[in-house]
């Protein structure tokens, strides 16, 4: 996107970042969203520690699709 030069574009991707993660922010203050966050990260991060990259790499990619779903949920309940 910097490579691009197109400046509207990265103005476009900061705002929708910006956003994004104002909404990931809001649903840490739901108790239980904060619990099975850190969860998954103790996960990770045990994982990590096994040197596991198969276990780690699933693990993370649950972890971001769960984050990226509590993102499009708060943005679907201001709607």
């Amino acid at each position: 996107m910097h490579a691009s030069g197109n400046k509207r574009l990265m103005r476009i991707v900061g705002n929708f970042t910006d956003i994004a993660y104002r909404f990931w922010l809001k649903s840490l203050n739901e108790p239980e969203k904060l619990k099975s966050t850190l969860e998954e990260h103790s996960n990770i991060l045990t994982a990590l520690k096994k040197r596991d990259p198969e276990q780690a790499e699933q693990l993370i990619k649950t972890h971001l699709s769960n984050a990226l779903r509590t993102i499009l949920d708060s943005v679907e309940k201001v709607e």
